[in-house]
C-alpha cells in the first residue's frame, strides 16, 4: 500500500490509501509509534483532515505525549465550527496545560477562552477554583480572580467574592481602587456574611490607608506651597536687583 500510494497522482485517491496504511498500524497490528507516523503523513497531505486528527488525538493521548497533544487540540480548534466542540476541546487544552505542561498562564488564558464562550460553564469555574489555590499559579491569582468575580457577584456567593476582592485589593497599585476594594469587603462582610466585627476590621483598613494618603497629600501640599513662596520671593528679589 506504501509503495501504491508514492505512485498515484491523484490526491483524494492517495489519501484514502494513507489512511488504510494508518488505520491498519492503529487498529490491526495495535503499533502506536507507526500509527503515529503514518496519521501524521496523512495530515502532511491535508491539514484539514479531521479523523486523522483525531486518531492523533487518541495515539497521543495513549502514549502520554502531552506536548503534540496540546498541538493537536489547537489544530483541531482552528478546524472547529461548533461552538460546543470549541468549548469542549478548550477545555481539554487548558487542563492539559495546567495539569501535564505546567504552564499556568496558557491553562488561565485557554479558561479565559471559554468564559467568553459561556460564563458559567461549570467545568472551567471549578478548573479555576483550583487554579487560584495553586502555588504554581500564584503569579496569575489577579487575573483569575477577575475572571471568577462576575460568576460569584451574579450568585450572591458572598464568601468566594470577598476572596476574590481580598486578592484585587493585594494587587491594586492605585491606592484608591484599593479603598474601593476595601469597602467592597466591608460591605460583603456585613451584608453577604452577617459579621460585622470581620466588616469592622476591613473598614479599619481602609480608614488607615485613607489617612495615610491624606496625610501624603498635606505633606505635598505644603512642600508645593513653601517651594512656590520661594520661588516667588527669588523672583521678587532679582526684579528689585534689576531695578537698582
Amino acid at each position: 500500500l506504501t509503495k501504491k500510494a508514492t505512485l498515484v497522482s491523484d490526491a483524494g485517491e492517495r489519501e484514502q490509501i494513507r489512511t488504510r496504511i494508518a488505520t491498519v498500524w492503529e487498529e490491526m497490528l495495535g503499533n502506536v509509534e507507526q500509527a503515529i507516523v503514518a496519521w501524521n503523513v496523512v495530515l502532511a497531505d491535508n491539514a484539514r483532515n479531521v479523523p486523522a486528527l483525531r486518531a492523533l488525538d487518541r495515539l497521543y493521548q495513549a502514549k502520554g505525549d502531552w506536548r503534540d497533544l496540546a498541538d493537536n487540540l489547537g489544530q483541531q480548534l482552528a478546524l472547529s465550527s461548533d461552538p460546543a466542540d470549541s468549548i469542549k476541546l478548550l477545555g481539554r487544552l487548558g487542563a492539559l496545560r495546567e495539569q501535564r505542561l505546567g504552564e499556568m498562564g496558557g491553562a488561565v488564558e485557554t479558561y479565559r477562552k471559554v468564559l467568553q464562550q459561556e460564563p458559567d460553564h461549570a467545568e472551567t469555574i471549578a478548573a479555576l477554583e483550583r487554579v487560584i489555590t495553586d502555588p504554581r499559579a500564584r503569579e496569575h491569582e489577579l487575573e483569575v480572580a477577575q475572571l471568577l468575580e462576575p460568576y460569584y457577584k451574579v450568585r450572591g456567593n458572598w464568601p468566594n467574592l470577598i476572596g476574590v476582592y481580598e486578592i484585587e485589593a493585594r494587587h491594586a497599585v492605585d491606592p484608591e481602587t484599593k479603598i474601593n476594594l476595601l469597602r467592597l469587603i466591608a460591605d460583603g462582610y456585613e451584608v453577604g456574611l452577617d459579621d460585622p466585627m470581620r466588616a469592622y476590621e476591613a473598614l479599619g483598613h481602609r480608614y488607615r490607608l485613607e489617612s495615610l494618603i491624606a496625610a501624603s497629600r498635606d505633606r505635598l501640599l505644603f512642600r508645593a506651597q513653601d517651594r512656590a513662596i520661594k520661588r516667588t520671593v527669588a523672583v521678587s528679589d532679582k526684579d528689585m536687583a534689576c531695578g537698582y
